[in-house]
């Protein structure tokens, strides 16, 4: 295996759904290699195993409150690479591979998302761009884009590097480096729904451009539930550049 193998599963809960939680598990253990790679499960209540390790989380002190529980996993973390995951996202068989592959053919990367299958086997914000900065955000700069595409859309991968400025990873599901995670952490006044996703996607471009961003077309994850999408993601993909 390369180096880029060793992999730390960072699972957000609140422990509501035990049972989901223990599928989220298995098809972890199903892609990963038990003995390099460690899961670390924030929140709700399991027993550590070898591999698994649990830290607890005071649900009463903050309700919502992901961008800590996603600062602790980067903390306690040993690998390189952390696969970032709320407590419904399942890997689907060839994630491992697939990311091998996309790794080889990349070489080294800080951040990186695949497609994402809501449950009912549509996208969900796979590739996602979003105009307004998020709601909670001030902007980064004065640029803006033509009305005509509104609010948001879901984008092609291929043109990532065109959209990078308003591009962002979906917070419950992305995978990135370790050191990146600890240089740029979560914004910990943000909670759940307060745009923690977009405000962080924007501060790693800010300083790496759009090399920061990737997208592995070699592996997917799918929902364990159906989530809601936002009425800008049933519209079309974007599959051109800037001046389009």
């Amino acid at each position: 295996m390369s180096h880029y193998s060793t992999w730390t599963f960072g699972i957000v809960t609140d422990g509501k759904n035990p049972e989901r939680l223990h599928e989220v598990i298995h098809s972890i253990h199903a892609e990963a290699d038990t003995l390099r790679d460690d899961i670390i499960i924030v929140g709700g209540k399991i027993n550590p195993a070898a591999n698994i390790i649990w830290i607890p989380f005071d649900e009463s002190i903050k309700e919502g409150w992901i961008t800590k529980k996603k600062n602790l996993i980067a903390q306690f973390a040993r690998t390189e690479y952390i696969c970032m995951m709320h407590d419904y996202v399942a890997l689907s068989p060839g994630w491992r591979a697939g990311y091998e592959q996309f790794t080889q053919e990349r070489g080294s990367w800080l951040s990186c998302t695949n497609q994402i299958l809501n449950m009912n086997g549509t996208n969900f914000r796979s590739s996602a761009v979003i105009f307004n900065d998020g709601w909670p955000n001030e902007p980064i700069d004065n640029l803006k884009m033509p009305d005509k595409y509104g609010p948001g859309r879901l984008l092609n991968p291929h043109y990532i590097d065109s959209w990078a400025r308003f591009f962002y990873y979906s917070g419950a599901y992305f995978c990135a480096n370790r050191n990146l995670l600890l240089a740029f952490p979560f914004d910990e006044n943000r909670v759940h729904g307060g745009g923690e996703d977009v405000w962080w996607s924007r501060q790693i471009y800010k300083q790496y451009g759009a090399n920061v961003f990737n997208f592995n077309k070699y592996s997917h994850v799918r929902f364990l539930k159906q989530k809601d999408n936002a009425p800008w993601e049933l519209r079309p993909e974007i599959n051109f550049g800037y001046n389009s």
